[in-house]
């Protein structure tokens, strides 16, 4: 297991060879051609500021010379005659440094670079005219010693500690991320937490034991939080469902309570009235008016009953779903005969398209109140001799019922508030046949088709209205 002082100590030791090995590598490698090259370059520079120089009168401009003479450079030159202009010794013998060489002399000028065990010589051979002379230029640098190029070994010396620095820099900076990456992870590890995220955890099985210890702790810190707030949420969860249930129980039961008042009214003041009536009344006949009329309302309040008992039983989760595999068609034949007397009495004409096998698995009682709600609603729109169509089709997917009616159509802009409870009575509407509604029958639909993942909907048609719902066949596969 390595500790992170150890790990520092040989990142140093890393640093220093890079430095100092590359220094050297690089001295013992570009050092000599370095050099070799810049004398060149001062030897050109100095051949192009003879151009500017009168070469037939140097004069003052010995100076000039002077400066590269004192940098151990030698210079020779001499015109188309071969006579001496100038040099830097006075006993220069003109024949063999430029007269044996006459046709090396060219503009650019010749590098010639000689060699041997001691000694290198650089000679630059240029020929230069101005006006009707021509001059041969002889410049030459003779390398002695190692101190002659000692002020240009401590610049180059200078360059490559540079870039040895750089490069040992680099590679210190890398090694550097290396080892503070584990901390850095955790770093970002314990932010999550203070964030509450505790999905992801420490590593505890690096490089370096300090930080395998402190990963140990973060971890088990963070179990600690975790369950700590997972126990608080838990209560919070407990508590806020439980408000909840509460508030929900109690508007259910004030809601209750004011509908029930509301529907009851009505049908309540009737028979108070006709109870009243048969008082003063003395024919049989005028009697068994008003007792017939008072069954009827008997029967719309029971009805309205036993209506809001299931809208509530459905609504609040107090109803059981018993699904079991049930045949639709037998349903929707059951409910037309049930209602055959209203479509006799109302002289309506019933129209029928019922598709054969349309089984489902669903709660037997609540398809039959959502059929019958349909069936009903239809017959209560429906003006006497108009026609009311029932279908039952079947699709890869699902099955339809539908129910067309007859008669007027809804608004556009009160298609959606006909499915809530008391939309009905609260307009206080009437049909025609005097019968009173209260608005509950389509809520139930629309519930009994939630509670068995189904769906429901009305369209205006041509003369009428279509009424419909869906029930899913996959719901007949996930129950085998």
């Amino acid at each position: 297991m390595k500790k992170i002082n150890t790990r520092m100590i040989f990142m140093q030791c890393v640093f220093l060879m890079v430095v100092i090995g590359g220094s050297i590598i690089l001295y013992n490698l570009l050092g000599p051609s370095l050099y070799r090259n810049y004398r060149i370059n001062e030897a050109k520079e100095a051949f192009e500021t003879l151009k500017d120089i009168d070469l037939g009168d140097i004069g003052e401009d010995k100076e000039f010379i002077q400066n590269y003479e004192n940098a151990n450079f030698n210079f020779i030159i001499a015109d188309e005659y071969m006579k001496r202009v100038y040099s830097t010794q006075d006993m220069v013998d003109i024949y063999k440094n430029i007269q044996i060489r006459q046709n090396d002399f060219s503009n650019p000028p010749l590098v010639i670079i000689k060699k041997n065990q001691r000694n290198e010589n650089i000679r630059l051979l240029g020929l230069l005219k101005q006006g009707d002379h021509t001059y041969y230029v002889n410049i030459k640098d003779r390398l002695k010693s190692v101190s002659d190029s000692f002020e240009f070994s401590v610049v180059i010396l200078e360059g490559i500690f540079s870039v040895s620095l750089v490069i040992g820099s680099i590679v210190m900076y890398y090694m550097s991320n290396r080892l503070s990456k584990p901390i850095k992870e955790l770093e970002v590890i314990a932010k999550k937490i203070a964030k509450r995220n505790f999905c992801q955890k420490a590593e505890e099985k690096g490089k370096f034991e300090e930080l395998n210890s402190l990963a140990c702790s973060i971890n088990s810190m963070s179990e600690q939080i975790q369950t700590y707030i997972q126990d608080m949420e838990i209560n919070k969860e407990k508590m806020l469902q439980q408000r909840l249930q509460q508030e929900h129980m109690t508007k259910a039961r004030k809601d209750f309570v004011s509908n029930i008042s509301h529907e009851l009214k009505t049908p309540l003041a009737v028979i108070s009235s006709q109870v009243e009536m048969l008082e003063y009344l003395t024919e049989k006949s005028e009697r068994e008016y008003y007792y017939t009329s008072i069954q009827e309302e008997i029967t719309k309040m029971s009805d309205m009953v036993g209506n809001l008992l299931d809208i509530t039983a459905i609504e609040y989760n107090m109803g059981r779903v018993e699904k079991k595999k049930l045949l639709l068609n037998d349903v929707v034949g059951y409910m037309l005969l049930k209602y055959d007397a209203l479509f006799q009495r109302k002289n309506i004409s019933v129209e029928t398209e019922l598709e054969g096998e349309c089984n489902i698995w669903a709660d037997k009682e609540y398809i039959e109140q959502a059929v019958s709600n349909y069936i009903m609603n239809a017959i209560q729109h429906t003006d006497k001799g108009k026609r009311i169509k029932i279908t039952l089709k079947k699709s890869a997917q699902d099955i339809c019922f539908k129910v067309y009616n007859q008669g007027e159509q809804i608004p556009q802009e009160e298609l959606d508030n006909i499915w809530k409870s008391f939309y009905v009575a609260e307009q206080e509407r009437k049909g025609e046949n005097g019968m009173s509604h209260t608005g509950l029958g389509l809520n139930i639909v629309k519930s009994v088709m939630e509670m068995h993942e189904g769906k429901c909907g009305v369209r205006n048609l041509e003369n009428g209205v279509e009424f419909w719902f869906r029930l899913p066949i996959q719901s007949l596969e996930e129950t085998k």
